[in-house]
């Protein structure tokens, strides 16, 4: 049996992308043996969507399904724009991919001004200096601000490299790559986001609560998540879930949201008054997605 996924004719942000494959066979359906995605004509995707989407991809190949992604308009559109940011690169290669790719590797693609190309986060090989290498591009990139705020603005997103990279090499448990991808839009907004296709934050966190903190492994989704951002709940201790907690706590200074996409439900936390976060939105019910996705947007003019 075939997954035909058919993405929007307009810019794909992570909910939109959700909202494609809301109606559709799931991809890890047991029956599913193929899968198609298809990019219309003006479809364009967004680094959020991008990265879980390279996830999906390579997990249903992993999976052994015969996987492919037809590209309408060709190189012309978002396949040209991927191509840049060095989605193929990193491409399982049983997918196949439709028109076949001309060249994998094109050697402009760092030049592009605002295009921040995709990076490779090996589960089980650290590279202590991707955090920066990361943080350094995305903040130069970014314009308008003073000397000061741009050195918060970069270190605000070594933080949140650092601690989404980090958590793949502790929790992820899995021999799939993960992936990180940066850009800035408009000038006035930064997405960093970071997917890995691991065990999932949910499924590690609660099994380790029911043994050390049964009164919060019985909180809700939204209430748990919250923990997990405002006092750094760990499955590791109390000293080790720190780092989630500086990202944000950071990151707050630039009025930032938070979204998470994980096993099949999302949640979307908005900074409250520039001191904690709420959960602005709870999806259920979503298609399977192995890990955990999560995307910092991060305003620049705020």
């Amino acid at each position: 049996m075939q997954a035909e996924i058919t993405l929007p004719a307009r810019w794909v942000d992570a909910n939109l992308l959700d909202d494609s494959f809301k109606h559709q066979r799931a991809v890890h359906d047991q029956v599913v043996t193929r899968v198609q995605i298809t990019f219309p004509r003006d479809c364009k995707v967004m680094v959020d969507a991008g990265t879980r989407l390279l996830s999906l991809v390579n997990q249903a190949a992993t999976a052994t399904k015969d996987v492919s992604l037809v590209f309408e308009e060709g190189a012309a559109g978002t396949m040209g724009y991927l191509q840049r940011m060095g989605f193929f690169n990193y491409l399982d290669p049983a997918v196949r991919v439709h028109p076949k790719l001309e060249s994998v590797r094109q050697p402009a693609q760092r030049k592009h001004k605002m295009l921040v190309e995709f990076a490779r986060i090996h589960p089980s090989e650290r590279d202590p200096d991707l955090p920066s290498q990361l943080a350094d591009r995305v903040a130069g990139q970014a314009s308008g601000m003073t000397q000061d705020r741009l050195e918060k603005f970069r270190f605000a997103a070594w933080h949140a490299f650092a601690e989404l990279i980090q958590n793949i090499h502790r929790h992820a448990n899995t021999a799939i790559e993960g992936y990180a991808a940066m850009q800035i839009y408009g000038g006035h907004r930064a997405v960093v986001s970071v997917s890995d296709s691991g065990l999932g934050l949910f499924e590690t966190l609660r099994p380790a609560l029911n043994k050390t903190d049964p009164q919060s492994a019985a909180l809700s989704d939204p209430e748990l998540l919250l923990r997990v951002v405002t006092d750094g709940l760990s499955r590791f201790g109390p000293e080790n879930g720190c780092g989630i907690r500086t990202s944000a706590r950071h990151a707050l200074a630039f009025d930032t949201s938070i979204h998470f996409r994980l096993y099949n439900s999302s949640l979307l936390l908005e900074p409250r008054s520039g001191r904690s976060f709420v959960v602005a939105r709870h999806r259920h019910d979503l298609t399977p997605l192995w890990g955990t996705h999560v995307a910092f947007v991060f305003k620049l003019d705020a």
